[in-house]
C-alpha cells in the first residue's frame, strides 16, 4: 500500500463517523449515478471538512439488520447527515429512528424542492444538483458548517420540544441464527433486485453487436472485478483489517455497477452475469462474517 493510501486509511479510522442516509438508487427524473455523485462530490468532502469520516449506509454488508447493526448505526453514530431529496420513504424511516433517539442529525436537500411538512420547521441546508465547480465548493462549506454547528448544539431534535423520552435499545435481546439467515438472504435478494431495477430503467444499450468492442470491454471489466474479489476473499488472514474491508466494500459497489453495465449490452453473456451475481451474494456473506469477527 502506498504511503498516501495508508495515511488516508489511518485518517479515516481516527475520525468519528458521520453516517449518511440518502437514496441508494436514482428515482424517475434523475440521471444514472446522480446521488452517488452528490455523495462523492458534495456530501463526503463536507463531512471530512467538518472533522468526520463519511460512511453511507449502503457502503457495506452492515446495511442489513443482522444483530440490529442498521439500528445500531442509526442510533450510535456520532453524527448523521440525512439527504431528504426526492422524499425517499426509506430515508424518512431512518430519519424517524434517529429522531426518536434524540441524536444529532443534519438535514440537507436539493435546492428548489418543497419542504416536507412535518419537519418543515427544522433547519435544512440546501445544495445545487447541477454540481458546477464554484457551487460545489460553496455547498461543501455550507454543509460542513451545518455539521459543526450541530456538533456543538445542546439539543438535536424535536424530542425535547415536545417533552418525550428518547427511545432505548434492549441490548440483551439476540437474533436467532435462523432469523439472521433469513435477514441476510433478504439483503442479498434486495441487492440483486436493485441491479435488475437499474438495468431495466436504462433504455439505451451500450453496444449493438456480439463483437462490438463496447460489449467486450464491459465483459472484460466484469471479469477483472470478479477476479479481484475472489483474490481478496481468499486472503489467508483470519480477520481482515479495516482498510481491507473498506476496499472490499468498494469492490462490491464496482461489481454491482459492472453487472448492470453487462446486462445493458445487446446479447449479454448471461452465464457471466449469473456467475457475477453468485459472487456478489458470496461477497455479501463473506463481509457479514468479517463484520461478526471484528464485532463492528
Amino acid at each position: 500500500m502506498s504511503e498516501s493510501k495508508r495515511t488516508n486509511n489511518e485518517t479515516r479510522e481516527n475520525k468519528p463517523t458521520c453516517l449518511v442516509i440518502m437514496p441508494f438508487s436514482d428515482p424517475d427524473g434523475y440521471s444514472p449515478g446522480h446521488f452517488r455523485k452528490i455523495y462523492e462530490q458534495i456530501l463526503s468532502p463536507a463531512i471530512v471538512a467538518a472533522g468526520y469520516t463519511p460512511h453511507r449506509i449502503d457502503e457495506n454488508a452492515e446495511s442489513t439488520m443482522i444483530h440490529g447493526k442498521l439500528l445500531d448505526q442509526l442510533v450510535n453514530a456520532p453524527m448523521v447527515l440525512c439527504d431528504l431529496s426526492s422524499k425517499n420513504p426509506n430515508v424518512l424511516y431512518e430519519l424517524g429512528i434517529r429522531h426518536a433517539f434524540d441524536k444529532p442529525v443534519v438535514l440537507v436537500q436539493e435546492k428548489g424542492q418543497d419542504r416536507i411538512f412535518d419537519i418543515a420547521g427544522l433547519t435544512t441546508t440546501e445544495y445545487r444538483k447541477e454540481r458546477l465547480y464554484d457551487e460545489v465548493i460553496a455547498d461543501q462549506q455550507t454543509i460542513a458548517e451545518a455539521i459543526r454547528q450541530t456538533t456543538s448544539a445542546e439539543k438535536y431534535s424535536i424530542m425535547s420540544l415536545i417533552q418525550l423520552t428518547p427511545a432505548t435499545i434492549n441490548k440483551d435481546k439476540q437474533i436467532s441464527g435462523e432469523d439472521r439467515t433469513k435477514i441476510l438472504l433478504t439483503d442479498i435478494y434486495q441487492k440483486l433486485s436493485r441491479i435488475e431495477e437499474r438495468s431495466s430503467s436504462i433504455q439505451t444499450p451500450t453496444s449493438h453487436a456480439e463483437g462490438d468492442p463496447g460489449k467486450l470491454d464491459t465483459e472484460k471489466r466484469l471479469r477483472n472485478l470478479m477476479s479481484m474479489v475472489r483474490i481478496a476473499m481468499n486472503s489467508p488472514e483470519k480477520s481482515l483489517s479495516s482498510a481491507a474491508r473498506y476496499n472490499l466494500h468498494a469492490l462490491m459497489r464496482s461489481l454491482d455497477d459492472a453487472i448492470v453495465d453487462c446486462q445493458r449490452v445487446i446479447n449479454p453473456n448471461r452465464r457471466l452475469i449469473m456467475d457475477a451475481k453468485q459472487l456478489l451474494a458470496k461477497l455479501t456473506l463473506f463481509l457479514s462474517e468479517q463484520n461478526e469477527t471484528v464485532n463492528v
